[in-house]
Parts: C-alpha cells; structure tokens; sequence
C-alpha cells in the first residue's frame, strides 16, 4: 500500500476508487479484496462514506456511488462544458431508448451508458 493510500482519505478513495461502470455495487467483502484493507477498516469507512452520502447502501447489503458524489462532481468547472455540450445528445439517446444515459470518465476514455441504473447527475 502507497504511503498516501494509509491515510483516512486515501483509504476513502479506495474504497470509492474500487466501483466502476462494469460493477456499481460491491460487497464490504469485495471491497476488501479490490483495496486490500482489513473488512473492519472496510467497514468503518463504509458507514462513514454512507452518512456523508458519498455512498449508499442497497436492500441486498451492497454499496453503490451515493449521489452526494454526483452532486460535487456536478461542481467541477470542466463538468459545466462537458454537460451544456452533451445534453443535447443524451436526450435523443433517452428518446430513442427510452433508457437513462449517463457518460462517465474512466482514465483517458469517455464511457457512455444506457442503463436504468443510472442516476440522474444534479443540475
């Protein structure tokens, strides 16, 4: 583990950092495997991320990205420009589909998504 990765925020963004498009729900167990931090620290920073809406906690005991997340993201500058430009097309996509769409940044690729398990960013 990074230097960086033993402190209470580098742990949150593992933890947070371990969710992606191909997987929006994890166990704490998952969680544990994909950070390698013990189940208890696991779980401590699960219930905190939780309380702060930066996740949720589904029926079946899994996490999902909370939309406190969507929220702040929503806040970034570059986000602005992104959504102005691609709202257009996300619309005609939800007409044609009649499923939501969301795009999402992954490294260096843009990844688009129709899916009703989207949620919906903040305006």
């Amino acid at each position: 583990m990074a230097e960086d990765d033993r402190s209470m925020l580098g742990r949150a963004f593992l933890v947070l950092g371990s969710f992606t498009s191909e997987r929006p729900r994890l166990s704490q167990s998952e969680l544990s495997r994909r950070t390698g931090l013990p189940l208890p620290t696991v779980h401590r920073l699960c219930r905190q991320l939780v309380d702060n809406g930066a996740l949720e906690r589904v029926d079946d005991g899994h996490y999902e990205i909370g939309v406190r997340l969507w929220e702040l993201g929503a806040l970034a500058p570059r986000a602005h420009g992104l959504r102005q430009v691609a709202l257009p097309y996300l619309e005609d996509l939800y007409e044609a589909t009649r499923a939501r769409t969301c795009n999402s940044w992954s490294g260096r690729i843009w990844r688009r998504s129709t899916s009703n398990g989207c949620r919906r960013a903040a305006p």
